[in-house]
């Protein structure tokens, strides 16, 4: 990830403090029209395009994703229809992406977040404009020659600025993709979670709050 050196300080994960992040119960969905949504484990199989969700481990939180025996990032394909990351520590990012295949039909695809819901201890002091504002989201795609699908363009900030500096927002749309020229084509949404390394580990102000995003959606729409 072209972020990975900014977002890891040394000595952050020795810290103590920890942001308990919950992306719990991520459900794929694929529709055409309000009538077409089939829910579905960790992909997404329809005549026009095919999707697939896989999460990179970093089992040392260290900020660097593992690798097996012969030097290869690991990749693992996600199978449960929920995500949950818990006991982040500053330093560790959790990484993920969407490797989607198109076919003849020309598309446009919008990949968006909703059910959005931000939670606080009881007693804490924290806001949820003190949660989003500490942790770091990470997007981009990539063709199958490594250059950005058009139209899009790489995300990498807090989430509260991805959220438009909006702590009660639910939903929010990270790409709305036309693929015209992405016909029988793979290509590969890569995005990634951590705690923002510009916040020391002693910042503990965030400790047991919790982010749970319900549903991570593609809507498909004909061009």
């Amino acid at each position: 990830m072209h972020n990975k050196q900014k977002l890891i300080k040394a000595g952050f994960f020795a810290f103590s403090a920890i942001l308990v992040l919950v992306v719990a119960t991520v459900a794929w969905f694929m529709s055409a029209n309000p009538a077409d949504t089939d829910g579905i484990n960790s992909s997404i199989v329809h005549g026009k395009y095919k999707a697939v969700l896989f999460e990179s481990p970093d089992a040392n939180k260290d900020g660097i994703q593992d690798k097996d025996i012969d030097g290869n990032v690991i990749w693992n394909e996600v199978t449960d229809p929920g995500v949950a990351i818990t006991n982040m520590v500053p330093g560790e990012i959790h990484f993920y992406k969407i490797e989607v295949t198109t076919y003849a039909a020309s598309i446009t695809l919008d990949l968006k977040l909703n059910n959005i819901q931000t939670t606080i201890p009881a007693g804490s002091a924290a806001t949820k404009a003190d949660v989003l504002g500490r942790l770091h989201v990470y997007f981009e795609t990539k063709d199958s020659s490594g250059n950005p699908i058009a139209g899009t363009s790489t995300i990498d900030s807090s989430m509260l600025a991805f959220f438009g500096s909006n702590p009660d927002l639910t939903d929010k749309t990270v790409y709305h993709m036309d693929l015209t020229l992405y016909t029988n084509q793979t290509f590969t949404i890569y995005y990634n979670v951590s705690i923002d390394a510009n916040h020391s580990a002693a910042d503990n102000i965030i400790q047991g709050a919790g982010v749970n995003i319900g549903t991570i959606n593609f809507t498909e729409t004909d061009n």
